[in-house]
């Protein structure tokens, strides 16, 4: 075959060439319907996930902004003082030592001014102080090298230092304050949110800014503001605000829809969260060293005031939230209406204002509070003068440590718009669940069920041995050989009418289901004889018909005569691979000489008798006159030379 010719048949081998997976159809009851069960819960579970969590939706993130601040400072602090912690025959009740020089003893309750009550930290963070230590220092050279001529006020006693190089004369106060009238603040604040305007002309095609913005204090339809809906009733930014109960639900305390201001009193905040500032820190904390008991504690018992280096019983174990500090966690969700039924799920459905909410058409900023007992520090220092080089290191500082409630805003949220190619990513995603119930019953049914799974896996699988092929090749030809012998005509050879015959002979009977015209019939013969007649003789001889009876072989005849070709050139992987018994078996059927080789004297002798017995002549090459007494054997020995 010329390489041109070689090229033209692979073309046209690749162009045709449709390769599908090999399957197999178990015919079980039980394994159907188990299939079945599968399939519909991978389904369902598809389903779920699509639209439960509306993956088809296109996601926009929107950026919040925040402005905060404390109202109610300075009203009703009155009422504070008359707090138990403010009761000096019981404040010794309230002791701490947390160990080292963090000890905590003689509060005293105070009030705040209005810029003291609360500082910023960042755009998003705020401080209320609960309770806060005050460190007082005064430094002043000595006076005619004593430290008892100082004239400078000092809450307790002037003494003698080492500093900076040189003796000085130093004054140290130290107080703890407990800080009154926090329940009575409340906490205001409004926001905006604004993100980029996915698909605008695809939603909005009115809209021509590029960003979507609305503000919780004015009104969408402002101008510099967009609605999100603005065909929309209901197109205004709704706030919601939500507390988290310690039963793990989320109480709403306040609903509200721009243009409008937004206050919480922090009380509520408190009170729906089941904090106390009265309550103890009664986690992740170091226990009261004052206490009897206490890890670390001295283990003798105080007999009396002003006795050191014991423990007492009238002190708490843990130190009370306003001793160690609050953090408020305020999350922030901004959301269109494809998302507000998600997020609201865990809110009560009894809640009065719920129908409202649902049939919210704009954008919702959803307020989840979180309220959570933490050590929440702060230092802040201020100098009346600074001790430094210039001043000699004389001069006057407060130090306050402040524990603090810590208000904390995040804003996040998402924005969804429906996205056909997001629903065909989702579903392409989701169709690999779809496999796993046949995965599944694969797995039962090839491995797990005992005598079943071995008829299974055979059936499944194909045990694959050259030496076997080589086998089942040489027995269908032999069949073949016979087969041909009863079609074919006095002369060996198979004519188009004789094809003919045994088509009409297996499609032409009246009561047949598989009953074929006299037309269909001439059809399928001349498309048969085509395919059987390779030389193109009009005829069909036996080598030809051995081919056809063996085609859909793994090993056909030109393999075998390769594999049994002495003279045949194995390339050196083939030669390291290629099976020991491929073409020689283990048993050792005919005669062999001494050194191992097949004596074929011996074994041509034998054949001579058993030819003889067959009526076939003496040798391969003779050839009777009368081929019609030895035509049968003629052709069983032209079909064995094939290999």
């Amino acid at each position: 075959m010329s390489w041109r010719a070689y090229g033209f048949d692979l073309l046209i081998d690749t162009i045709e060439r449709v390769q599908l997976p090999k399957a197999i159809i178990i015919r079980n009851t039980r394994l159907g319907i188990f299939l079945r069960i599968l399939q519909a819960a991978a389904v369902v579970m598809v389903m779920w996930m699509v639209f439960s969590s509306k993956r088809y939706l296109y996601q926009v993130l929107p950026k919040g902004y925040i402005a905060f601040w404390i109202g109610g400072v300075g009203n009703d602090f009155q009422q504070g003082f008359n707090n138990a912690f403010c009761d000096k025959t019981v404040a010794h009740k309230y002791d701490y030592d947390y160990g080292g020089d963090w000890q905590y003893t003689d509060y005293n309750c105070t009030q705040l001014d209005a810029e003291d009550a609360y500082w910023k930290e960042g755009p998003d963070t705020m401080y209320i102080p609960l309770s806060y230590t005050e460190n007082t220092w005064q430094r002043h050279d000595l006076v005619d090298g004593l430290c008892s001529d100082v004239v400078a006020e000092c809450g307790t006693s002037w003494t003698q230092v080492r500093l900076h190089g040189k003796d000085m004369c130093e004054c140290r106060t130290k107080n703890h304050f407990f800080v009154v009238g926090q329940e009575s603040y409340t906490i205001g604040f409004e926001h905006f949110y604004e993100r980029d305007r996915m698909y605008a002309e695809q939603y909005y095609a009115e809209e021509t800014d590029a960003k979507g913005r609305q503000h919780s204090m004015v009104s969408c339809k402002k101008e510099g503001w967009n609605c999100e809906d603005p065909k929309g009733d209901n197109s205004e930014l709704m706030t919601v605000v939500v507390v988290d109960t310690p039963g793990g639900v989320s109480k709403p305390i306040l609903i509200s829809v721009a243009p409008s201001s937004i206050s919480i009193p922090l009380k509520e905040i408190l009170d729906q969260s089941g904090v106390n500032l009265e309550t103890t820190l009664n986690k992740d904390t170091q226990r009261n060293l004052f206490k009897c008991g206490s890890p670390g504690a001295p283990q003798r018992r105080c007999e009396g005031d002003g006795d050191n280096d014991c423990c007492r019983e009238d002190v708490k174990e843990f130190p009370l939230v306003r001793q160690s500090g609050l953090e408020v966690y305020m999350d922030m969700e901004y959301m269109n209406k494809e998302y507000i039924a998600l997020s609201i799920k865990h809110i009560p459905a009894d809640w009065s204002d719920m129908q409202k909410m649902e049939k919210h058409g704009g954008p919702m900023c959803l307020i989840r509070i979180k309220a959570n007992p933490v050590w929440i520090g702060r230092p802040k220092t201020d100098c009346e003068r600074t001790p430094n080089t210039a001043s000699g290191f004389q001069g006057s500082c407060t130090q306050r440590y402040y524990y603090n409630l810590q208000v904390v805003f995040q804003a996040g949220g998402r924005f969804g718009y429906f996205d056909p190619v997001q629903l065909a990513i989702t579903v392409g995603a989701g169709l690999v669940y779809l496999s796993v119930p046949l995965a599944v019953i694969s797995v039962l049914s090839m491995y797990l069920l005992g005598p079943l799974s071995k008829v299974y896996y055979a059936a499944d699988k194909q045990n694959m041995r050259i030496a076997d092929e080589v086998v089942g090749l040489v027995s269908r030809m032999v069949t073949a050989s016979y087969a041909f012998r009863h079609v074919a005509n006095e002369d060996q050879i198979i004519t188009p009418e004789r094809l003919l015959l045994e088509i009409q002979r297996g499609f032409g009977e009246k009561d047949s289901e598989h009953k074929l015209t006299e037309i269909e019939q001439v059809r399928l013969a001349e498309l048969v004889f085509e395919r059987l007649d390779k030389d193109g003789s009009g005829q069909i001889g036996l080598q030809e018909f051995v081919a056809a009876f063996t085609a859909g072989d793994s090993v056909g005849l030109e393999e075998c005569v390769h594999f049994f070709d002495e003279k045949s050139v194995y390339n050196p992987l083939a030669k390291i691979f290629k099976p020991r018994t491929l073409i020689t078996g283990r048993k050792q059927i005919f005669p062999r000489k001494e050194d191992g080789e097949l004596d074929m004297a011996r074994i041509e002798s034998t054949m001579v008798t058993t030819r003889s017995q067959a009526g076939t002549p003496a040798t391969p090459n003779e050839t009777p006159s009368n081929t019609e007494n030895c035509g049968p054997a003629v052709e069983t020995r032209t079909a064995l030379t094939l290999l």
